[in-house]
């Protein structure tokens, strides 16, 4: 029992750290970014439009990704520093098998397509569960840059977030409790973290399926790799032709077909794929 609450305080404390880092570095970069504010005679005698000209501020998009790229390279830095000893085990950076990244990668767009053309055509009322001021955040970095959107939420996120969900949680409640336990736990966190129902309801199932990968692969390097090219492919809807999403989603259905096609053949796979047993290091087969 004992071990059970220490992991379950290790993990409230390593959402506790990252969180900690994400307010910091976020306020650090807006105050930075208002530092002329405070040269304005006139902001400075009205304290609340101060406050409200810093605030406004904050939500400029270059603020919003300079703030995620820095708190994700933060945390990233700590979690591997606290953990290094770990990194070349199972569950961490650990070598993985062709067919891993293959049947990763077919699970990854199998899940984007799916995702895309449920929310997108057939509940396109369910965005408006989405917070307006989460909203607000994406169409502000959208705004200001599509491409360093993308690079952020594409690269620089998904690795902070498997790092801290199935790299330092997923480990801590696996050795501690169980992977059943480790694998639902860490999704339904995963979820939570997302702190809206429109994120968290296909956040639940990616954490499910991500942390079903990291358990059979031994690797945190194929979750990240299927975070990535997750990110990536559901964000593509806004930057490409409306008529040519309309075409390969709801015209010619060429999208959700291959997405079930996909989404299957990853699913059977690794349930299918049986836990290695001994510990390979980092260096085997494709990182070789």
């Amino acid at each position: 029992m004992k071990k059970v609450v220490v992991g379950l305080l290790i993990v409230f404390a390593y959402l506790a750290v990252y969180f900690y880092i994400n307010l910091n570095v976020s306020g650090l970069v807006a105050l930075f970014s208002s530092l002329d504010l405070f040269f304005d005679a006139a902001l400075l005698r009205d304290i609340p439009a101060m406050l409200e000209a810093v605030n406004s501020r904050s939500l400029n998009g270059y603020v919003l990704i300079v703030s995620m790229i820095l708190s994700s390279v933060i945390f990233v830095l700590f979690t591997l520093m606290v953990n290094y000893k770990n990194l070349r085990k199972p569950g961490w950076f650990k070598g993985f098998k062709w067919l891993d990244l293959l049947f990763t990668l077919s699970f990854a767009v199998g899940c984007a397509l799916l995702v895309a053309f449920l929310l997108i055509y057939i509940f396109p009322d369910f965005i408006n569960s989405m917070p307006v001021e989460v909203q607000e955040v994406f169409a502000s970095m959208a705004a200001t840059s599509p491409w360093l959107m993308l690079l952020t939420v594409g690269v620089f996120a998904p690795v902070a977030e498997e790092v801290l969900f199935r790299g330092a949680i997923f480990n801590v409640l696996k050795n501690r409790i169980n992977a059943g336990v480790a694998i639902v736990v860490s999704a339904v966190l995963f979820a939570a973290f997302h702190m809206n129902w429109y994120q968290a309801s296909y956040a639940l199932v990616l954490g499910l399926v991500l942390g079903l990968i990291a358990y059979k692969s031994g690797s945190l390097i194929l979750p990240i790799i299927f975070h990535m090219v997750y990110n990536i492919l559901v964000s593509l809807p806004e930057l490409l032709p409306k008529s040519l999403m309309d075409f390969l989603f709801i015209e010619s259905y060429v999208f959700p077909v291959l997405g079930l096609l996909f989404f299957n053949a990853g699913l059977v796979y690794f349930l299918d794929r049986k836990v290695d047993v001994e510990e390979s290091p980092v260096g085997d087969e494709v990182l070789s």
